[in-house]
């Protein structure tokens, strides 16, 4: 059975109220013979006063829903723009990883002693700044599962490049491999 909209709702009780004022106006029970004596209008009062918070309840649900999935579709859209800003962001990162700019600039910064290093831990997790945005959005359910593990395959990935390139940064036979992996995933989930 097709739905009512709010608008026909409201012209159909509209018109049964203009009915019932021309009924009262022109006492047109009373002309047809009726005796309105017997009428309880404390009934029919009633019943308008209902139906009038009926109508009231329907248009104001119907705005609210309509705003509701606006929203809703608006943070979905947020979802998908940064999950793919980080996947963009993936790439930028990797055009960084020449032999040049590992060997000149990224190498003398790094302390392979250390079991902490802040130089590794900022390239791995620079492309990922927006996560917790992320995951309330995926809490909130507006990304898929698969999008979400997309997303953690190809974080993982990142990481285990980062690592591997500036640990065999002399073995591309080594590097190149987990950089094609990942780059897969980026294209996969793009």
């Amino acid at each position: 059975m097709k739905k009512l909209s709010v608008k026909t709702i409201i012209f159909i009780s509209a018109l049964f109220f203009i009915v019932y004022l021309a009924f009262d106006f022109f006492n047109l029970p009373t002309l047809m013979g009726i005796d309105t004596t017997t009428v309880n209008w404390d009934l029919f009062l009633g019943l308008l006063n209902f139906w009038v918070v009926v109508l009231l309840y329907l248009i104001t649900y119907k705005k609210i829903d309509k705003r509701n999935l606006k929203r809703e579709d608006n943070k979905e859209e947020i979802a998908n723009l940064l999950i793919a800003s980080c996947y963009k962001e993936c790439q930028e990162y990797l055009k960084l990883f020449t032999p040049e700019t590992v060997e000149k600039y990224i190498l003398p910064k790094v302390d392979f002693n250390s079991t902490t290093n802040k130089v590794i831990t900022n390239l791995q997790e620079a492309p990922f700044a927006n996560e917790n945005v992320i995951m309330d959005l995926a809490k909130d359910g507006q990304l898929k599962k698969k999008q979400i593990e997309g997303y953690f395959k190809v974080k993982d990935k990142y990481r285990v490049f980062v690592s591997t390139r500036i640990t065999f940064f002399d073995a591309p036979h080594i590097y190149e491999p987990v950089l094609k992996e990942l780059t897969d995933a980026i294209n996969e989930e793009s």
